[in-house]
């Protein structure tokens, strides 16, 4: 059943995205900015309805020039946002204005893109957030610049607070919540059968990474890439039974991968599990499943 919904879902929203391009092919043109905000209002409040999204509001978007300054849980953040303030316009990674059909919705909505690879992109967009900011635009940024769990502030990348200080525009800060993150067990652990607490993940994981970029000329990189990840042992049932393999074991996983950047191409070559370990990932059911062997491969990347 569940499979099912989500097909539908699915499906439902990819005719969201239809909808959406045709009222910037038709209705866009013809409207003024205040009908094309709640034409982008209605749009937003329908797509987080397809996915059974309900929003809640606590207090109201500063009329005028604001700056909003919100933390960031999901993709769902830009239409939740849109379906309570649908003048607000985002800043977004670049990447984003080359992606298919989604590129064109973001230009739609006023979205100002950042190249995050190039630091002094972002005084230009400083310059471009306070020139919204001097025409009254409210413009929303996420300065802790990934997603989180919404329970805690991650460290701000605080450039484009820049533009509400020299403009003098007042900032108003958001707070995004979902209810997923609040549902389940109020507690990372259980109780096993020997009335002990048991911890429903490992109690130690870590991951490393490292990268170089060798660059030649304006157009080209080589960016070699190694990661190495540990998971530490775990209890995979509530017997706790050593000798019947309830235990699994902790696995250590390298990885490495070669990147060929040309212009809008990129060549990649991995390799997954390089030391080839053979492990059993999980334990369901008296099932063990084991983790990925050792995999190559190559794959080919390209921005439009």
């Amino acid at each position: 059943m569940r499979t099912v919904v989500a097909i539908w879902r699915i499906l439902r929203v990819i005719g969201m995205v239809a909808q959406g391009l045709w009222l910037i092919a038709f209705a866009m043109p013809r409207t003024d900015a205040a009908g094309w905000h709640a034409i982008m209002q209605r749009w937003a409040v329908k797509l987080l309805r397809c996915l059974g999204v309900t929003v809640r509001v606590s207090g109201e978007p500063q009329p005028g020039a604001v700056l909003m300054v919100a933390n960031h849980v999901s993709w769902l953040d830009i239409p939740a946002l849109h379906a309570s303030s649908p003048r607000t316009r985002f800043v977004s990674k670049s990447v984003i204005a080359h992606w298919p059909l989604l590129g064109r919705l973001a230009r739609a909505g006023g979205t100002l893109f950042i190249e995050r690879e190039r630091k002094r992109d972002a005084l230009r967009v400083v310059h471009e957030v306070a020139a919204a900011l001097k025409n009254h635009d409210a413009v929303a940024v996420f300065p802790e610049g990934t997603t989180g769990a919404g329970h805690e502030v991650l460290p701000f990348h605080a450039n484009l607070l820049q533009a509400a200080i020299t403009t003098g525009t007042l900032i108003q800060p958001i707070v995004l919540l979902s209810a997923l993150y609040r549902s389940g067990s109020s507690s990372a652990t259980c109780i096993n059968l020997n009335g002990r607490r048991q911890t429903y993940a490992p109690n130690s994981t870590f991951n490393i990474g490292a990268e170089y970029r060798f660059r030649f000329g304006d157009k080209d990189k080589i960016i070699p890439r190694l990661n190495f990840g540990h998971v530490g042992n775990q209890w995979a049932t509530l017997f706790e039974n050593a000798s019947l393999g309830d235990r699994l074991g902790d696995r250590n996983i390298l990885n490495a991968q070669l990147a060929w950047q040309h212009g809008s191409y990129t060549i990649t070559g991995y390799a997954t599990n390089l030391t080839d370990q053979h492990y059993a990932g999980a334990l369901n059911s008296g099932l063990y499943f084991a983790g990925p062997p050792r995999q190559y491969g190559v794959k080919l990347l390209k921005i439009f």
